[in-house]
């Protein structure tokens, strides 16, 4: 497979992180070399830039001036950063972030950055997006989806969940563009052909009506890479995986098998945008601790992910957004699992905290907006213990850090209905 070329200097992104040096060994990996002790980590999430707004360019530049004060080495943007909007405003909203962040960045998917796949133009659009991600100076990124759906040379159809992913969004819209008073039975049938051919070829190429897919599509495997951190002592200590949650479907299992592949005994984390069950799995447990104000969104994920997670040896923790009125964290089978904190004040949920304090004294659900901070350790031995490794917390735009209690804080009062 043909790798395309990063239009990138590493040397200003090594500069900005303070890194020795960063560089890409593998089509889904980079390796990044780090002298210090503590590699910082701060977590953004659920911004929801779904227009051109100058208050946006406000709002990235005062994070970024709270960021002096903290010295991250690296900020993870964990989706739902710009919405159904035409290919333009995604490329000036990710470009935005890129002038005015001073840092290097990742970025994770999120169920609402995949709207701009129902505009005209099916797949092509990722690739698009994917093709100028490269070329932002700061961003830390790799299109990985034809390596994914080709991952170990097998059909992703032959996934039932991938065949799920797929099949009912072809379905229904086959027999829209066929035929409305098409059989099921003969829909499938042809849905089973073009599977036997090239799901992805026959439907982007034969079938290029834009109602070919309804908002069910799921199948997709862009935005899975992999950092891999060396100390200063060129010992690899650190795996930092990006996935793509997508929306019902959650992480597909090539890249989980990927994953346990190429985890190399290290420790790792992951950040994602959707919660997996396991996150519903602690506060039924009652040992989460923090803010819950909402139920967790696992979508279609029934345990799938954490099981596949408890395979690997050193799975150490896992960072979320999606559900814009929690953040809390818990530890089960020795993986911390643990929600960022809603930075923006746009969609429901995330607001300052004067405004907090009115929506809160009507009974509406919300939280004070600010992000999270993250921690690894990056010179330890093997008798440490796992979780002394990674330290976490929640700063406020107003720079206070934000204490988890010792107990879930549980609102369970409702004033209107959360549509994601």
């Amino acid at each position: 497979m043909k790798q395309k070329s990063l239009e990138k200097s590493f040397e200003f992104i090594s500069e900005l992180g303070n890194f020795v040096k960063i560089e890409q060994d593998s089509p889904v990996s980079f390796k990044i070399y780090f002298s210090e002790n503590i590699f910082k980590i701060v977590q953004l999430t659920d911004m929801h830039f779904c227009n051109i707004n100058f208050a946006h360019k406000k709002t990235i530049r005062k994070l970024n001036n709270l960021f002096k004060t903290i010295n991250p080495n690296l900020i993870a943007n964990t989706g739902d950063y710009f919405c159904k909007v035409p290919i333009l405003y995604v490329k000036i909203l990710l470009k935005l972030f890129d002038d005015n962040i001073n840092y290097p960045w990742i970025f994770a998917w999120g169920n609402h950055d995949h709207e701009i796949f129902h505009f005209k133009g099916n797949l092509s659009n990722i690739t698009k997006i994917e093709d100028y991600m490269l070329k932002l100076k700061k961003l830390i990124y790799l299109p990985t989806r034809e390596y994914f759906e080709n991952y170990n040379g097998s059909n992703i159809c032959e996934d039932e969940i991938e065949r799920e992913a797929i099949w009912n969004s072809i379905k229904n819209s086959l027999q829209f563009y066929l035929n409305s008073n098409q059989t099921d039975e003969n829909v499938q049938s042809l849905i089973t052909k073009m599977f036997k051919l090239n799901y992805r070829k026959e439907i982007k190429y034969k079938f290029k009506d834009k109602k070919l897919f309804d908002k069910k599509f799921d199948g997709f495997f862009n935005g899975n890479y992999l950092l891999k951190l060396y100390n200063k002592n060129s010992v690899h200590c650190w795996n930092i995986f990006i996935l793509n949650s997508r929306r019902y479907n959650s992480i597909p299992n090539k890249v989980l098998n990927w994953m346990q592949v190429n985890e190399n005994k290290v420790p790792s984390v992951c950040f994602y945008h959707v919660p997996d069950y396991a996150y519903h799995t602690i506060v039924e447990n009652n040992v989460a601790k923090g803010i819950y104000r909402e139920k967790v969104c696992f979508e279609n994920d029934r345990g799938r992910i954490h099981q596949k997670f408890k395979k690997m040896d050193n799975f150490i923790a896992t960072f979320v957004g999606h559900d814009h009125v929690n953040d809390y964290y818990a530890i089960l089978d020795n993986r911390l699992l643990v929600y960022g904190r809603k930075t923006s004040d746009l969609a429901y949920g995330g607001r300052d905290y004067k405004a907090f304090q009115k929506l809160y004294s009507k009974g509406i659900r919300s939280i004070v907006h600010g992000f999270k901070i993250i921690e690894l350790k990056m010179n330890y031995t093997k008798s440490d213990i796992a979780n002394s490794l990674i330290n976490h917390y929640t700063m406020l735009y107003d720079g206070k850090i934000c204490e988890y209690p010792d107990e879930l804080i549980n609102f369970d009062f409702l004033k209107y209905k959360i549509n994601k």
